[in-house]
């Protein structure tokens, strides 16, 4: 056990906790997390989406599976490429979790199935097919030793 003085020296040196300062610092090293560049984009996609839901009279967040689907759709309307709608899609998700809401929309089959179409609609899909080797070795064929 220890004896009062010890006790006493060691409360000296210890900052005396301030709950306002210590939110303060915190909101300030959650705001450091990115760059001003990222953090430019992350608003103006947040801004993007909270009018749509002013249009059509919705809250924005905790964001629904059918709130985000119309979003996606409301994206594609306006003629933005897959990767920026999954930009977009990744800010939404990054204020959703920042408010401290439980991520599900995002595990969502019609979510994903969505994503699947607009892929496919905007022409982004991977196209596989077995690569030509005969026109390969038509063409290269006879500086190649196979034997």
């Amino acid at each position: 056990m220890l004896c009062a003085s010890v006790v006493d020296r060691r409360r000296q040196g210890q900052p005396r906790l301030d709950i306002q300062a210590l939110d303060s610092l915190g909101r300030d090293l959650i705001s450091r997390a990115y760059a001003d560049s990222t953090q430019q984009n992350l608003n103006s996609h947040i801004k993007s989406y909270i009018t749509l839901c002013e249009v059509v009279s919705s809250a924005p967040f905790p964001v629904t599976v059918t709130l985000i689907t119309h979003y996606i759709a409301y994206l594609v309307s306006l003629g933005r490429i897959y990767g920026t709608i999954l930009n977009h899609l990744s800010s939404i998700k990054h204020m959703h979790k920042l408010l401290g809401h439980e991520l599900t929309w995002d595990s969502d089959y019609r979510y994903k199935l969505m994503l699947r179409g607009v892929k496919r609609y905007l022409g982004t899909a991977v196209k596989r097919w077995a690569p030509n080797y005969s026109k390969f070795v038509i063409t290269h064929g006879a500086s190649f030793r196979f034997f």
